[in-house]
């Protein structure tokens, strides 16, 4: 960034004066010479940004016999940094996340004054050795896994998140602090995430990610039935697997028919809220899981979204429950407004619905670099281990 004035301004306005000079007095007066007749500078800063270290000035090339004054400030907003007027800077806290630059005024006796300004740079404080997060144990559900922290700094307090992600979004998991996660019903079909924050005193904190495979939907339920019938003394009894098939067609073809085919088969639709959906609506940036009550016998169930049916998926039934997976790529093909889930059984024929709706949102735009947990997900996202340094508002 320069603040200089224009040499051509300048000569531009010593030629004014020449031309008048000649008109009034026949005399020609040469315009005064700039203090840098070349380009000044350029000024660059040297040295590493890091607390405890000192940045130092590098002016560039200027006219012999030009003198110098500096200035520190802050790029973002031009404050200048108190008693920074040296060609030197010793970086302390008091400058922890500034972008800092220097301006550089070069004055040579009887010529116009040169302003020029540096890049700017960001001051933190060092970065610790990293360490590495790995994660034990199948992500399967009903199954522990175990986060493992090695080979960090001694001293360095090391705390644990645990969340997930389903390839475009994801979140961190109310009340997941610990280093064991047990895997729930409910995140058939995302990944897990275990997150770690490494802090230690004089250094910035550090943040650390990685991810486990897609959880698979639980163990294909097995249903016993009786042998033909054996003489009394031999009970014999096989097993059926109650194995998944494709997905069958829609219940029906439109909306239109949906209601009489629904009242035909003596359902009752419920609400949003009975399936732990948002009753005011879903945001089509995020993903939902619907948890569905099935009584039936069957090993999973097809899902279709009305209005015009769109199928959602096959799903496993898992502890008398179908955990329903409402991705963001199927939210977001569904148009505004009301809508119905319905569930059929593959095996039994059994039908549930389930109400809601959809609330179109405008997608945020820009990311901060540095970002607290609230919005960790978004390094998840990249399915596999992320490393940022953290910036928080307060210093520690």
């Amino acid at each position: 960034m320069t603040f200089a004035r224009s040499r051509f301004r300048h000569r531009g306005s010593a030629v004014a004066l020449t031309i008048a000079a000649v008109l009034a007095f026949g005399t020609l007066f040469a315009a005064p010479a700039s203090a840098n007749s070349a380009e000044s500078g350029p000024v660059t800063i040297i040295g590493e940004p890091i607390i405890g270290q000192t940045l130092t000035v590098d002016k560039g090339d200027w006219d012999a016999g030009t003198t110098f004054t500096y200035q520190w400030h802050q790029s973002h907003n031009g404050a200048d940094v108190a008693g920074a007027t040296s060609d030197s800077l010793l970086l302390t806290d008091a400058e922890r996340w500034d972008y800092l630059e220097v301006t550089v005024t070069g004055t040579l006796s009887g010529t116009a004054t040169e302003i020029t300004s540096s890049n700017s740079v960001r001051v933190l404080r060092p970065l610790m050795t990293a360490g590495t997060l790995s994660i034990s144990g199948s992500a399967v559900v009903g199954n522990v896994l175990t986060a493992t922290a090695a080979d960090w700094p001694e001293g360095a307090t090391i705390n644990y998140y645990w969340g997930y992600n389903d390839g475009e979004f994801g979140d961190s998991i109310e009340g997941a602090t610990g280093r064991t996660f047990t895997v729930p019903a409910d995140k058939v079909g995302l990944h897990i995430a275990a997150m770690i924050y490494v802090n230690l005193p004089g250094f910035e904190e550090y943040f650390l990610a990685t991810t486990t495979d897609i959880v698979p939907p639980a163990t294909t339920p097995v249903a016993t039935v009786p042998a033909a019938q054996a003489p009394a003394d031999t009970a014999l009894v096989a097993t059926v697997p109650a194995a998944q098939a494709p997905a069958d067609t829609a219940p029906v073809a439109t909306s239109a028919q949906l209601t009489a085919f629904l009242t035909a088969a003596g359902v009752v639709t419920g609400t949003a809220a009975s399936a732990g959906l948002p009753a005011t609506g879903l945001d089509v940036t995020k993903p939902y899981t619907a948890t569905v009550d099935w009584a039936a016998a069957d090993g999973f169930v097809d899902v279709y979204a009305y209005s015009t049916p769109t199928l959602v998926g096959t799903f496993p039934i898992v502890n008398g429950q179908v955990h329903v997976v409402l991705s963001s790529a199927m939210l977001s093909a569904l148009a505004a407004g009301s809508h119905t889930l319905v569930v059929s059984g593959q095996s039994s024929g059994a039908v549930q619905a389930v109400a809601f709706s959809i609330t179109k949102t405008l997608a945020a735009t820009g990311v901060d670099p540095i970002v607290p947990l609230g919005s960790a997900a978004l390094l998840l996202l990249l399915g596999a281990a992320l490393v940022v340094v953290r910036r928080r508002r307060t210093l520690a």
